[in-house]
């Protein structure tokens, strides 16, 4: 009975966060086949989240869809570390985004 309530819980924040129709929105983005990639589940608020491996260097991306994390009021992807600080894209700034994650997977 309990997993029948969680299912429900879970099924009502999809629906009210309206995942199925964001599914449509998303960009994709075309990591570099020598990179690691690493799903994570979207806690604290994210809609999405990844981080990536290459050689010593990793990066943390996520996608906060709802401008709960951050002071930016619309989608928007956030990169860590960046310059010892974090740095934020548009959703449509995937260019950007995937050169600078390979300046920080490429830094020595």
């Amino acid at each position: 009975m309990e997993s029948m309530e969680l299912e429900m819980q879970r099924l009502k924040i999809e629906s009210q966060e309206k995942w199925r129709e964001i599914c449509k929105e998303i960009p994709s983005l075309n990591f570099k086949k020598e990179w690691n990639v690493k799903i994570i589940p979207p806690f604290g608020g994210a809609l999405a989240r990844f981080w990536i491996g290459y050689k010593e260097n990793y990066v943390s991306v996520y996608l906060d869809w709802y401008g709960r994390l951050g002071c930016v009021e619309e989608p928007y992807w956030e990169l860590y570390p960046w310059e010892d600080d974090v740095k934020r894209y548009y959703l449509t700034e995937t260019e950007e985004l995937l050169k600078d994650i390979e300046t920080v997977l490429e830094s020595e």
